[in-house]
């Protein structure tokens, strides 16, 4: 009987993987002092159509902006452009 031989077949190498716990997501970085004193507008300038409206209507909802111009005319006229 023949002899068997080694086989001349590469095959492919895979890493070996390790069970890990999952990771919690990161805080959020803290607000700085001044974020307090920003237009509501700057805030909301990214956003398109009605998710600017609805950007406007919270921040226009939050007591450090009451005496803003710009909420005081969405309170006014519904319509922030």
């Amino acid at each position: 009987m023949a002899a068997a031989q080694p086989s001349t077949r590469r095959t492919e190498s895979r890493p070996v993987t390790t069970a890990q716990a999952p990771t919690r997501a990161s805080p959020p970085p803290p607000r700085s002092s001044n974020t307090r004193n920003v237009q509501p507008d700057t805030l909301c300038a990214t956003r398109t159509q009605f998710a600017y409206l609805y950007c406007m209507q919270e921040q226009c909802a939050r007591a450090i902006n009451r005496n803003n111009a710009q909420c005081a005319a969405l309170r006014r006229s519904g319509d922030v452009r």
